[in-house]
This record gives C-alpha cells, structure tokens and sequence, in this order.
C-alpha cells in the first residue's frame, strides 16, 4: 500500500462540498455577508487553495 505524499488530493475533495453547505447556509437568510458561515466557508476555499 503507498502512502499519500500530498494531502490535498484527500483534503480539496472534502473541502469542496464543506464550501458549498457554507455558502447556502449564509445565504438562507437572504443576503450574503458576514455570518458564522462566511468565515468557514473562506477557511476552506483558503486552505484548499493554499495547497494547490
């Protein structure tokens, strides 16, 4: 069995649906802005796209 060298093939699949739910919870209220799911869903575009 190899061992996985670089996490962001295991971490970008997973992040990925982790935006998407943030971003419709921040916009079930109507309007897009700062809420408790705006900061997660820039936490994992941010790490996912510090990995590539």
């Amino acid at each position: 069995m190899t061992a996985i060298t670089r996490p962001e093939f295991v971490a970008a699949p997973l992040l990925v649906p982790v935006c998407g739910v943030c971003r419709i919870v921040d916009g079930v209220d109507g309007e897009r802005g700062p809420g408790p799911a705006r900061p997660i869903d820039q936490f994992a575009v941010g790490v996912v796209a510090g990995w590539s």
